[in-house]
């Protein structure tokens, strides 16, 4: 589905991606979220998927990759008794002393971290499917390995 309105700006056209094209892909994949932040359900493990721009985005091109992260419940609860500081639950754009966190470059057959743009008003098919293709063939595939035969969780 492409953006079909002209945006005056990248972040609202990279936002419009994210909502239009990216979120409900996802979604079929079998994620939950909205926005940046996605979760695989799973009753053990904490299993993320979050969007993260560059820091030096403008109004003329947004910049950005995808960090994938997992962490134990338990093992994240037990932590969050002795580093009170910790949320409730981990994003995927942040290390933490537990879990894991790896930017999708190096989960790619290449291994390089990769970066995708998008600028203002811009078609954002091209970027949009490359980074669901690469998040289906990549980082869910990394993510289920790791999260082991817990059954995925209903709520």
């Amino acid at each position: 589905m492409a953006v079909d309105r002209v945006l005056t700006t990248a972040q609202a056209t990279y936002a419009a991606m994210l909502r239009d094209q990216v979120a409900p892909r996802l979604r079929e994949l079998g994620l939950r979220g909205s926005g940046g932040s996605y979760l695989l359900p799973n009753d053990r493990w904490w299993a993320l998927i979050g969007f993260q721009r560059d820091r030096h985005s403008d109004a003329a091109q947004v910049r950005f990759t995808v960090d994938v992260a997992r962490a134990d419940k338990a093992v994240w609860e037990a932590a969050r008794v002795e580093h009170p500081w910790l949320p409730p639950r981990p994003t995927a754009d942040t290390h933490y002393p537990v879990g894991e966190v790896i930017r999708i470059g190096q989960l790619l057959p290449a291994r390089v971290d990769t970066w995708w743009a998008v600028p203002a008003g811009g078609a954002t098919d091209a970027s949009a499917d490359e980074v669901l293709r690469a998040i289906r063939d990549h980082a869910l595939p990394w993510m289920r390995e790791r999260l082991g035969p817990a059954a995925p969780s209903r709520s």
